[in-house]
């Protein structure tokens, strides 16, 4: 009874729905223990607060769940980090439209935490169509380079709205590090509640950081918030959002 052996049973691109019901708990504990690579897979989570369907990422700092596969949903579920400085939450190699959404990300304590919640990989377009909608994540780690997405490759039509986004830690950007040489075009970052409560200086970007100039797409209505009372600018200077 674990999500990997339904999506194992899974057939791609069918249309296939797989739920998770109320009180439905796991643990992952390596890179590989939950592999999603199934397209078109949608993953849906029913109940609500602590009845929610509960992934809790432990053992290893490495431990992550993979994404592999086009056209894959997740909604409504419940995911902690209970080991120090996860890396990532969800990994993404091949995954183009990838979305979670309704969904909450938790750090245990201060030094059990997610670093990153959604790494990409650097191959340009592999993660093209990305979604992060109506989230939620507590952050209380203070690892160096916490955020919401660690884009590592160039990719267009990110969504992230509707998300409540609050870390402890004592960088800038608090929701997407864009990686040297890379870009995020056709992006749409709104009606978002950010609050970085462990960064003093912004010189980098509250929101975000690039070295790009060709990045593009609209950055609305979002509610944002740090410690630093001097320099604060929300993305790097001339990034072309």
């Amino acid at each position: 009874s674990t999500l990997q052996k339904a999506v194992d049973l899974s057939t791609a691109s069918r249309g296939d729905k797989i739920v998770c019901l109320p009180g439905h708990a796991e643990t992952v504990s390596t890179a590989t223990a939950l592999a999603i690579n199934k397209a078109g897979v949608d993953i849906i989570g029913v109940g609500h607060g602590a009845l929610r369907p509960t992934f809790t990422l432990d053992t290893a700092a490495t431990a992550t769940i993979t994404i592999s596969a086009a056209n894959v949903s997740i909604t409504n579920c419940l995911f902690a980090a209970n080991f120090a400085d996860v890396t990532a939450l969800f990994t993404l190699t091949t995954a183009k439209n990838f979305k979670v959404s309704h969904s909450e990300f938790r750090d245990t304590t201060s030094s059990l935490n997610f670093v990153n919640i959604v790494d990409t990989n650097a191959t340009s377009n592999d993660a093209d169509g990305l979604e992060i909608m109506d989230c939620d994540w507590n952050g209380l780690g203070a690892a160096s380079n916490t955020t919401l997405i660690k884009m590592d490759g160039t990719n267009r039509r990110l969504t992230v709205q509707r998300c409540s986004i609050t870390h402890a830690a004592t960088t800038d950007a608090g929701l997407m590090i864009i990686a040297a040489g890379k870009v995020v075009t056709q992006g749409m970052i709104a009606d978002n509640v950010i609050r970085l409560t462990g960064a003093t200086g912004a010189t980098a970007g509250i929101l975000i950081t690039t070295d790009g100039t060709t990045n593009s797409g609209a950055i609305v209505r979002n509610l944002v918030q740090s410690l630093d009372a001097t320099s604060e600018i929300l993305v790097t200077a001339s990034s072309g959002f």
